[in-house]
C-alpha cells in the first residue's frame, strides 16, 4: 500500500488499492493463525484512508481557491482529475459519502462557472455589436469632417449648396482658403471624429480579448477534458455556435464595408476598419477568414478613396449654380 500513489492524478490506482484493503479484510478469519494479520490489516486500512483523505483535502483547497478568486484561476486539468477521482471513489468505495458530497459541490461550481463564462462572452459580444451600430448612427448625424479650418470651411460650403444660397464671391473665397494638402494629411493621420477615441479602442480591445480568451477556454475544454465538458457544455455545441456567430459577423461587416466604400461613406468605413482590427484577436477561430486581413484590405482602399471623395464634393460645389 505504501508504494501505491493515490494523489489526484492517480485515480486509476484507487480500485487496485481498495481491492487490497478488501483482501486484507477477508483474511481476518485467519488472524488466530497468523497473529500479525491484525496489525497488517490496520496498517493497510489506515494508509489507504490517509491517502484518500489527503487528496480530498487537496480537492477542497482547489475548490475554495477557484471560488474565492471568482472563476479567474480555474484549472481545467485539476477539475478534470478531481471529477475522475471522486467518481471512482464514489463507484469503488461504496461507503464513501465524503466523495459524493464533494462531487456535488464540484459539479455545482463547474455549472456556475459555465454560466459565468457564457454570460461574459455574450455581454462582450453584445458590446461590440452595439458599439458598431451606435457609432454608425452617431456618424450619420454629423458632417463628413468636424475638425480643422479646412473641415469647417467645407461644412460651410455644403451648407451654402444645400440652402441654394448663390453667393459666388463668398463661395470662391472659401474654396481658395481650402488647403488640400492639409486635408489629405488630416485624413491620412486619422485625426477627425471618424477615429475611435483611445477609451473606445481600449473597450473594444478588452471585450475582444475577453471573448477570445473565453472562446479558447471553450475550445480547450471541448478537446481535452471530456468529464468537465459533460458539465460545462452538455450539448457540446457551444464552440461551434460561437464560430458561427463570428463568421456571420465577419460576412456582415465585409458586406457593409464594401457598401460604404462604393457609396463613399468614408467615415463609416473607417470606423468598421478599426472595429475589425480589434476583432482580429479572434482570427484563430475564423480560419481561413481573418478580421486582420479584412481590416488591411479596406484600409488600403480607404486611403485611396478618401482624398478623391473630398475632391468630388468640392468640385460639385464649384459647379453648382
Amino acid at each position: 500500500m505504501k508504494e501505491i500513489k493515490l494523489g489526484i492524478e492517480n485515480f486509476n490506482n484507487i480500485e487496485e488499492a481498495y481491492q487490497r484493503v478488501l483482501t486484507v479484510r477477508e483474511m481476518k478469519v485467519f488472524e488466530r493463525i497468523f497473529t500479525n494479520l491484525t496489525q497488517i490489516g490496520q496498517e493497510v486500512n489506515s494508509k489507504f484512508d490517509e491517502k484518500i483523505k489527503e487528496t480530498f483535502m487537496y480537492i477542497d483547497e482547489c475548490l475554495a481557491g477557484w471560488t474565492n478568486n471568482k472563476y479567474q484561476r480555474f484549472e481545467f486539468i485539476r477539475a478534470e482529475h478531481a471529477l475522475q477521482y471522486l467518481n471512482v471513489c464514489k463507484s469503488v468505495i461504496s461507503s464513501s459519502n465524503e466523495a459524493s458530497k464533494r462531487l456535488v459541490e464540484l459539479e455545482k461550481f463547474i455549472k456556475e462557472y459555465s454560466e459565468n463564462v457564457q454570460t461574459e462572452m455574450s455581454e462582450g459580444y453584445s458590446f461590440i455589436l452595439n458599439f458598431k451600430q451606435n457609432s454608425l448612427s452617431e456618424l450619420h448625424e454629423g458632417s463628413i469632417f468636424n475638425n480643422s479650418d479646412s473641415s469647417r470651411i467645407l461644412d460651410e460650403l455644403i451648407e451654402i449648396q444645400e440652402d441654394n444660397i448663390h453667393k459666388e464671391e463668398e463661395k470662391n473665397n472659401k474654396i481658395e482658403a481650402l488647403n488640400f494638402d492639409d486635408i489629405r494629411k488630416v485624413q491620412a493621420n486619422k485625426k477627425e471624429k471618424k477615429d475611435l477615441s483611445s477609451y473606445e479602442r481600449r473597450k473594444l480591445f478588452t471585450n475582444s480579448k475577453t471573448l477570445s480568451s473565453r472562446l479558447y477556454e471553450v475550445y480547450e475544454i471541448q478537446n481535452k477534458y471530456p468529464n468537465l465538458l459533460e458539465l460545462f457544455d452538455p450539448e457540446k455545441k457551444l464552440f461551434e455556435k460561437w464560430k458561427k456567430k463570428l463568421n456571420e459577423n465577419y460576412d456582415e461587416m465585409s458586406d457593409q464595408m464594401e457598401e460604404f466604400l462604393v457609396a463613399k461613406h468614408i467615415r463609416d468605413l473607417n470606423y468598421n476598419i478599426q472595429i475589425a482590427r480589434s476583432l482580429s484577436q479572434l482570427d484563430e477561430f475564423l480560419e481561413p477568414k481573418s478580421y486582420a486581413s479584412l481590416s488591411r484590405n479596406f484600409q488600403n482602399r480607404f486611403y485611396k478613396e478618401a482624398p478623391d471623395t473630398l475632391k468630388e464634393k468640392i468640385d460639385a460645389i464649384k459647379e453648382h449654380d
